[in-house]
C-alpha cells in the first residue's frame, strides 16, 4: 500500500473511471519504491519498528536506521544490554550517534523506535505522483522492441533533493 492515495494520482491524471485502478496502484507502488531508493530510506507512516544491526563500530559511530525521520527511541541494546540515551547514544531525526565512551568492538545493536512522517511532506508525495505519471506515459508510448528510459525526471529530483540522506 502506497503512502500516496490512488485518488490523488487519478485526480492528477484526470482519470475518473475505475477500469485501470489496479494498474495505477501498481505504478504508484513502483514510484514510491523508486523515491525510497533515491532517498536511501523506507517511508513508514508511523508506528513502532525494531531493527537488529550487526555493527562493528568505532567511537562516535553514526547508525542510520532504515526508517526516518526518527520520532522517538524506546530502547537500544548492545549485545542484549540496554544503553542509556544521552549517555551511551544520542538520537537525531536522521540517525543515532553512539557516544565516544562506547568501546569499539563487534556488537549486535537492536533499536526499537518510532519513525516516519506524521504527515507525508507534500514534496515527496508530489514526487511519487509525478514518477507514477511518468511511468504511465512511458507505458502508453512504448513501441515493440523499444528500450525504456526509466531515469528520474529533473522535476522529481528537485522535489526530493532536500530529503536526501547525507552522512559525512
Amino acid at each position: 500500500m502506497s503512502i500516496t492515495s490512488l485518488d490523488k494520482l487519478k485526480r492528477f491524471l484526470q482519470i475518473t473511471d475505475t477500469s485501470q485502478d489496479t494498474f495505477l496502484q501498481e505504478l504508484l507502488d513502483r514510484a514510491e519504491k523508486k523515491i525510497e531508493t533515491a532517498l536511501e530510506t523506507k517511508f513508514y507512516a508511523g508506528g513502532d519498528t525494531s531493527e537488529t544491526l550487526d555493527e562493528k563500530y568505532n567511537n562516535g559511530i553514526i547508525i542510520a536506521t532504515s526508517y526516518r525521520p526518527i520520532l522517538s527511541v524506546e530502547q537500544i541494546t548492545s549485545n542484549g544490554d540496554p544503553l542509556i540515551e544521552n549517555n551511551d547514544y544520542y538520537v537525531y531525526a536522521e540517525f543515532v550517534q553512539m557516544n565516544d565512551d562506547t568501546p569499539p568492538s563487534n556488537k549486535t545493536i537492536e533499536i526499537k523506535y518510532t519513525a516516519g512522517y506524521v504527515g507525508i511532506p507534500e514534496d515527496i508525495e508530489q514526487a511519487i505522483i509525478l514518477t507514477a505519471a511518468n511511468y504511465l506515459k512511458i507505458n502508453s508510448e512504448l513501441q515493440p522492441n523499444q528500450s525504456v528510459d526509466y531515469r528520474m525526471p529533473q522535476e522529481v529530483k528537485d522535489l526530493i533533493q532536500p530529503y536526501r540522506r547525507i552522512i559525512l
